[in-house]
């Protein structure tokens, strides 16, 4: 059962907006880690590649890398295996904690296109795809996705971004160009603990 006190208690205190909005992003933060731990009971957090990959990315956030969370990764899982995709683009690699799971759930034939910006978290993704036996699937973009988006060619079938968050207006427009009828997007927002 869910302990009681991160479900979200009543909104009715009479609060100046900066401070209300700060007290309400907090519950909405406890909330959902309480949600993200009682889901991750039921769905398991993956085996030890995928807890290595996700101790890798929590190494990474000195670098600006902030992990999804188990949960999340599968629920990315759950949306490959509905949609079998065959080609995946990925815009910001972490350690490739969420391209494991994207691909875990993939025709075993995908291929994912990846941006990254940082060549130490570029080196870290390499390292867990290698290890993953994924590495001859994946094509890796050094750069700002702004400027690796215009260069890209052909269709891709899903695309999961978490990045930039300031970019991602910018990000989608690009991902609605790239992709196939009937693709899937996902992005995580950190700001409310929001996964689309």
């Amino acid at each position: 059962m869910l302990n009681k006190e991160f479900i979200t208690p009543s909104c009715h205190k009479q609060l100046p907006y900066r401070q209300y909005s700060k007290d309400v992003s907090r519950r909405t933060c406890l909330h959902y880690e309480g949600v993200s731990r009682y889901i991750e009971n039921f769905v398991g957090s993956g085996d030890d590649l995928f807890t290595w990959a996700l101790e890798k990315s929590h190494e990474l956030m000195a670098e600006g890398v902030v992990p999804i969370d188990p949960p999340r990764g599968r629920f990315l899982e759950l949306v490959a295996r509905m949609t079998r995709p065959k080609r995946i683009l990925e815009i910001g690699s972490g350690a490739g904690y969420s391209a494991l799971w994207l691909l875990k759930g993939s025709a075993k034939t995908a291929r994912l296109d990846v941006m990254e910006i940082n060549p130490t978290v570029a080196r870290e993704f390499e390292q867990v795809m290698k290890k993953a036996g994924y590495w001859e699937q994946i094509r890796v973009h050094s750069g700002p996705a702004l400027e690796v988006l215009p260069r890209l060619k052909g269709l891709y079938d899903c695309v999961f971004i978490d990045a930039d968050k300031d970019e991602y207006p910018d990000y989608l427009r690009y991902a609605v160009r790239l992709t196939r009828p009937n693709a899937s997007y996902s992005q995580t927002i950190y700001s409310g603990e929001v996964l689309c």
